[in-house]
């Protein structure tokens, strides 16, 4: 009974994403800067990340003082290099983890002049920012506790999650913004009222467009090889064409218990023994930033 339910759930996980709401399976991955090695795209779309006076990367990623980085030489700044957005519809998630959620505080912010997108903490609540304009939520953040915070835009509507709960909403005739580099950025500063993100980033990732071949038409095993299957502590993976495949392996809520990076055909094993996932059904998503392949796997 535990198998068939468990099959049930990562099937509609399959079809609509996080649980909760969440669905990025749509879009394209554009990036991905894990910041828990080095500040590289391991997607190989972009460089690094610009670091200023951080700690880090390590496997808490990177951690950011909070003081602005015109107003104090003692100073943290991250930012991505200019992203070739597609201003109809994208997607930046983060983990993080405040150190300090009084007064207001961004989180990250798209856009150095116009802030036309983002997430801030005031006071402890969490706020959805659309062209400079913050919309509250319902969600509260406590400092010391790991999150991962999520925006969607589509061509109107914006959306904020947490942990893969929708929690706010907002709509705009479109995104407004200037054509000058900064504006194309990720960073985590609000340089309109110079406050600066306090605490830990990791897992950096960005979506931009959607997917030319949809998720439904390639979900499956299709090209995609793993074995063992059932697996115990680990299993094999290949997957198909040439390039660089970024590796996930995600229980039924959603949530990634490992990642991995795989070169062409070459095969990889995926060791969850660090990892330890329970028994049961999760899926193994295989994107190269132009399509995403999805199979189950069980764990025995």
């Amino acid at each position: 009974m535990y198998k068939w339910t468990a099959c049930i759930g990562l099937w509609l996980f399959l079809g609509t994403g996080m649980s909760q709401g969440q669905s990025f399976s749509d879009l394209e991955l554009d990036a991905y800067w894990s910041l828990t090695a080095d500040a590289s795209d391991s997607l190989g779309a972009y460089p690094d990340l610009e670091l200023v006076n951080v700690q880090g990367p390590g496997p808490d990623g990177i951690f950011l003082n909070g003081n602005y980085i015109y107003g104090d030489p003692d100073s943290s700044l991250a930012a991505t290099p200019p992203i070739d957005w597609d201003f109809d519809h994208l997607a930046v998630a983060l983990e993080f983890k405040a150190v300090d959620s009084t007064g207001t505080r961004p989180i990250f912010v798209c856009g150095d002049l116009y802030r036309w997108l983002g997430v801030q903490i005031a006071d402890g609540q969490l706020e959805l920012v659309v062209n400079d304009a913050a919309i509250a939520s319902a969600a509260t953040v406590e400092p010391g506790v790991w999150h991962r915070v999520a925006v969607r835009w589509d061509a109107g509507t914006a959306r904020l999650f947490l942990d893969g709960a929708e929690v706010a909403t907002a709509t705009a005739d479109s995104l407004v913004h200037s054509t000058v580099d900064g504006d194309y950025r990720i960073s985590n500063t609000h340089y309109g009222v110079a406050r600066a993100f306090k605490g830990y980033w990791r897992r950096l990732q960005v979506w931009s467009g959607r997917l030319t071949t949809s998720v439904a038409q390639v979900s499956g095993n299709v090209g995609l090889k793993v074995w063992p299957n059932p697996a115990t502590k680990g299993f094999w993976v290949r997957c198909p064409g040439s390039g660089r495949w970024h590796l996930r392996v995600l229980d039924p809520l959603g949530r990634v218990v490992h990642e991995g990076a795989a070169e062409g055909q070459a095969p990889l094993f995926l060791s969850l023994d660090a990892s330890s996932p329970g028994a049961g059904y999760y899926v193994l998503e295989a994107t190269d930033g132009k399509q995403a392949l999805r199979t189950l796997v069980l764990l025995q």
